[in-house]
């Protein structure tokens, strides 16, 4: 896999825009958290962890070049 030095390069050279990428996190976030009800007990902690992940990689397009 190739290594790019920051988000912007990597979104060129894939062809998906920070914003699609932006836009795939929240339809991801409101999809899990519409099934967040009907999950098992033991699936919560992994609900947590993707939502976690999905929030720092928000960050991480909104605060880096």
């Amino acid at each position: 896999m190739a290594k790019y030095k920051n988000i912007k390069e990597y979104a060129e050279k894939t062809g998906i825009t920070v914003e699609d990428m932006k836009h795939y996190i929240l339809r991801s976030s409101l999809d899990l958290g519409c099934r967040v009800a009907h999950m098992d007990e033991d699936e919560l902690q992994d609900t947590e962890n993707v939502f976690n992940a999905l929030h720092f990689f928000n960050e991480l397009l909104n605060n880096v070049e």
